[in-house]
């Protein structure tokens, strides 16, 4: 393997992992764009401003994503009960805020 092979394989390999990711950032994108959506026709109809923009929003889904992964295995069949309670939870939350 010659030294220039080498420089270029840890390329590859990053370019790969980016690409892997792309859906998971698109994702992120769109569930952030959809909810921002939502919450800013209610607050239209409560007559209030928008609180979160998109990129907030996007912090959200992606702690979201971490949770999920992270605690969804663990928890296994349990885990959708423990997530719409988290829903529940969060969506009270931000009503009464």
């Amino acid at each position: 393997m010659t030294s220039r092979s080498r420089l270029q394989r840890p390329s590859i390999e990053a370019a790969a992992a980016l690409v892997a990711l792309a859906p998971v950032a698109f994702a992120v994108v769109a569930e952030a764009a959809w909810i921002s959506v939502v919450g800013g026709l209610i607050q239209g109809f409560g007559q209030r401003d928008q609180e979160l923009g998109i990129p907030v929003l996007a912090v959200f889904v992606v702690a979201g994503i971490v949770l999920a992964r992270l605690v969804g295995q663990r928890l296994e069949r349990a885990w959708p009960v423990v997530a719409l309670g988290l829903v529940a939870v969060g969506g009270l939350a931000g009503w009464f805020l």
